[in-house]
């Protein structure tokens, strides 16, 4: 099916140039990724947070969704959300983010995704990218490359994977009192002590994980994930 195309021109003064951006009227990816006949493999990651799936070609793609489904800050994020067009040494140049991300602050966050990032490698790719972040800060948006050094690091990331494989499960209104009675008017209060008021541990944690990725509560996720891992409630605005 044909998707329509939005675009959207800006005026960027300070790049001394107009940018266009292009994008899907559904909210979908704006350059899908097919199999066909390529050979690198294609996931559809499905996401709770947002209510549907996100392409991704590589597993560092991949584990970057897997950070913004858990994180309690993103209320909601896209793949490949747009294209932005603009012009360098006047030939026209496109680039296509990996990830968006919204804020419950309402911050935008644009994501290049790279195994590696050298500067030197390829000047024009990267004069591309400095262009891409100029026009992102001019409209109030933040730019950044992440690594896979910096998106699977541990012991962060093994809490991340952990949490987002549970996220399907189902959680009921009273599964949110129980957990509100537990932590009540604290400021937190241990995992264990949380996780071990449902019928098993085990359910316990897949509630807690279900509840961390529809922004319910919030898990400290800095040190290894455990027993004394601080659960706390997150309010509406955060």
């Amino acid at each position: 099916m044909t998707q329509t195309i939005l675009t959207k021109v800006f005026d960027a003064p300070s790049l001394g140039m107009a940018v266009a951006l292009l994008s899907r009227e559904d909210g979908g990816p704006i350059r899908p990724i097919l199999n066909g006949r390529r050979a690198r493999p294609v996931w559809n990651y499905y996401s709770l947070k947002n209510g549907f799936s996100l392409p991704c070609e590589s597993s560092n793609e991949l584990h970057a969704l897997y950070h913004a489904e858990v994180s309690p800050l993103v209320v909601r994020y896209r793949a490949q959300p747009h294209t932005a067009r603009f012009v360098i040494d006047g030939r026209v140049r496109e680039y296509t983010p990996d990830l968006e991300e919204t804020h419950g602050c309402g911050r935008v966050i644009i994501t290049e995704v790279k195994d590696t990032f050298e500067e030197e490698a390829d000047p024009a790719y990267t004069e591309k990218l400095h262009v891409a972040r100029a026009f992102y800060e001019a409209q109030g948006m933040t730019f950044r490359i992440l690594e896979r050094a910096e998106i699977e690091a541990r012991p962060v990331f093994d809490s991340v994977e952990a949490i987002q494989a549970f996220r399907r499960t189902v959680i009921t209104a009273a599964d949110i009192f129980q957990v509100r009675s537990v932590i009540g008017s604290l400021e937190s209060a241990p995992l264990a002590e949380v996780r071990d008021t449902f019928k098993t541990s085990a359910l316990g944690f897949a509630k807690l994980a279900a509840m961390m990725v529809r922004r319910i509560i919030s898990i400290d996720l800095e040190r290894d994930l455990g027993p004394e891992s601080p659960v706390r409630l997150l309010t509406q605005d955060a």
